[in-house]
């Protein structure tokens, strides 16, 4: 929906929305949250089954805080969650069959039949009800009315900035949440939406709009796929380098690390305290001036940029040897201040990045990193940092790690090369217009995937029945991997280093290509290009947006590896695959008869 059009009013009304009151709003999408000030999705399942068990037993919950807002006529109404995200989102993937509670001694699910939402969900196969063992269902008559159970609902109509203030004065009382999640939701400036942003990005939870369909949320919040969340958070950076746990990750301790790194790279002598990380955030305080203007002066993208580089910089370094920065450093032990050591080398690749050093060899900054002991161990296991120190240890592993870096003549991205990168940086719920395939084939036996080929042109045709504000023209772009486990899967194959970018592996098509064809440089990738067109022209797309494919076909050079990138647009007519419409809901193409999941 279009956020300008809503309006807002000064009502105040308490009401009691039962079980089923938030099952319809929820698959109406009325239920949006607003992401700069609410929390990420952290409840694990235990306390999901706490609430549910709970309510069960007719204990009380408190009340919910929603923001109504009215939209023009014709459209329904908005209902902001102000404050409950955690239990409304308990209610709803427990009704929709996402786990099951101890009853008599077996773990039983939720039965759809009791309620007309989930039974009509059922029947048609919605792909948003998760289907369970037939037999381990709670009795009909328990879940009847848990449907009935009436949750208290305080509903207003307020201002942005009134709502902000309400979901500050709610969190600096009572339960309180984490020192950054409370830092931010108290906050409006370019510096905390800065930290934001490389947050989110570096989580690979950013979105565009931050207002977001309640249903999205668990799409692009961070957990295991099991219990509904769309991030791996094995794959999230910082655990990837085990830099900082689950827990941690929850309470924001990333984004914490980020408005550090920030305040040092923008004030002369920033010195880490809680007090001064509060400064930092509370508006017209000495430092929150100095850090805005320093933003305003800096600008807000390029430091984005320049941050990004650095953390992708890093994986590459790590990659090349196999390895992440606590197991490469650290032998994997259990030490404190890992987060101190990691400030330091960001510190000084970034310092590198920034006078227009770039990297010769991987391998060669890694084990340099390795041999500088002496520069990290006074910092490992101590509990009080010494910062003019960290300070000195910046200073000096830059200089450890400037002879394996070289001057290069930054080179200015195109247009295509900028909207890749853009894309990069989409979430989930924003990939209706952009699919990523690491290749064509079957590694195991170096032989082409039709199967593959098959969903490339289902997706092609889904791109071109799909409308996008953002983007009109649809991109699969073959070369880049869709997920961690498509990539380790290319490296256990060609054992070759992939570029990083936007916290995504970019191997490009030259190794498959040279697999596949056994031959080397430009020659294997024409022969790449001239089966992928052939294997197109034989897809049953429509005539019209086949040809517009074909001839938009892109072997494209981005970051220094080879792309293929297959373009679809609106055509003018309804485009069909084997005579089926198809469209993308998020980053899926379902067919529209059925609407259910076709591919992945």
């Amino acid at each position: 929906m279009n956020w300008e059009e809503r309006t807002v009013s000064n009502t105040l009304t308490v009401e009691r929305y039962t079980v089923n009151d938030i099952i319809v709003n929820y698959l109406e999408d009325q239920f949006y949250v607003n992401r700069r000030y609410q929390r990420k999705l952290v409840w694990g399942v235990e306390e999901k089954r706490l609430l549910i068990d709970s309510m069960i037993k007719g204990i009380p919950l408190p009340a919910v805080l929603l923001v109504k807002y009215d939209v023009p006529e014709g459209k329904k109404n908005i209902l902001e969650i102000v404050d409950g995200m955690q239990r409304l989102n308990a209610i709803i993937s427990f009704v929709l069959g996402e786990f099951g509670i101890e009853y008599n001694g077996n773990k039983c699910y939720f039965d759809f039949m009791a309620n007309n939402e989930t039974f009509q969900l059922s029947m048609s196969n919605d792909e948003r009800l998760k289907k369970h063992e037939k037999g381990n269902i709670l009795p009909k008559d328990l879940c009847l009315e848990f449907c009935r159970y009436q949750l208290p609902a305080i509903i207003t109509g307020q201002d942005n900035t009134t709502v902000d203030m309400i979901f500050s004065r709610i969190n600096s009382t009572g339960r309180k949440i984490s020192s950054q999640d409370l830092r931010q939701s108290m906050a409006v400036g370019e510096f905390p939406d800065l930290v934001r942003r490389i947050a989110s990005n570096v989580r690979l939870d950013h979105t565009y709009d931050d207002h977001i369909c309640f249903c999205d949320i668990p799409k692009i919040s961070i957990g295991y796929k099991q219990y509904g969340y769309g991030i791996d958070l094995n794959f999230v950076f910082w655990r990837r380098h085990d830099l900082i746990d689950s827990q941690h990750i929850k309470e924001s301790k990333d984004e914490e690390i980020i408005e550090t790194l920030l305040a040092i790279v923008l004030l002369e002598d920033f010195k880490k305290s809680k007090d001064k990380l509060d400064q930092l955030y509370q508006k017209d305080t000495k430092l929150n001036n100095q850090i805005e203007n320093k933003v305003l002066k800096f600008g807000k993208d390029i430091l984005e940029d320049k941050f990004r580089k650095v953390f992708d910089t890093i994986d590459m370094i790590f990659n090349a040897v196999n390895s992440d920065f606590s197991s490469f450093l650290f032998n994997n032990e259990r030490i404190s201040n890992k987060d101190e050591c990691f400030k330091i080398l960001f510190l000084a690749i970034y310092r590198l990045l920034s006078e227009g050093f770039v990297i010769s060899g991987y391998k060669t900054v890694a084990n340099s990193i390795k041999s500088a002991d002496s520069i990290l161990d006074p910092f490992i296991k101590r509990g009080k940092i010494d910062y003019e120190k960290a300070n000195e240890a910046v200073n000096n592993l830059y200089t450890l790690l400037k002879p394996t870096f070289s001057k290069k003549i930054p080179k200015k991205l195109d247009k295509l090369e900028e909207d890749i990168d853009k894309r990069l940086s989409y979430s989930k719920i924003e990939m209706q217009m952009t699919e990523f395939k690491i290749g064509i084939s079957d590694f195991a036996s170096d032989s082409i995937n039709y199967k593959c080929i098959h969903k490339i042109a289902m997706t092609l045709v889904a791109m071109a029945n799909t409308n996008n504000i953002r983007d009109k023209t649809g991109y699969v772009l073959i070369g880049i991997a869709d997920s961690k486990e498509a990539y380790d899967n290319w490296h256990a194959r060609f054992k070759e280093q992939s570029v990083v970018i936007n916290q995504h592996y970019v191997p490009g098509i030259t190794c498959e290509a040279g697999k596949l064809f056994g031959k080397t440089g430009t020659g294997s990738s024409d022969s790449y290009v001239k089966v992928l067109r052939k294997a197109i022209k034989d897809e049953p797309i429509s005539q019209k947006l086949k040809d517009y494919i074909l001839e938009n076909f892109d072997l494209f050079n981005y970051h220094g590896v080879e792309l293929v990138i297959l373009r679809s647009k609106n055509v003018g007519e309804t485009s069909l695959y084997g005579g089926k419409k198809f469209v993308r809901h998020g980053n899926e193409t379902v067919r529209v008869q059925a609407m259910s999941k076709d591919i992945n």
